[in-house]
């Protein structure tokens, strides 16, 4: 991502209330117009939420199944 034309610098996302508490973080570094680095500490993370329904499922003598997860990697950016 070019965080120096029209994304904005990244801001640090808060356990529990961004993210679940089990969530992995990241951090994320970029370059400023100016000259230099710029980091943002945890202001990436990454978890799976399970959607509810199955993905698959099968009945008989052995019965198994796998619930359906989705990936999700949430980053936030201030809006402008």
């Amino acid at each position: 991502m070019d965080s120096i034309f029209g994304n904005g610098e990244y801001r640090e996302l808060m356990k529990g209330v961004d993210c679940p508490d089990y969530a992995t973080y990241i951090t994320n570094y970029w370059w400023n117009a100016s000259g230099g680095t710029h980091t943002a500490l945890r202001s990436t993370c990454i978890f799976e939420v399970t959607t509810g329904s199955t993905l698959w499922r099968r009945g008989g003598p052995y019965v198994s199944g796998l619930p359906k997860v989705r990936t999700v990697i949430r980053i936030d950016l201030p809006s402008f």
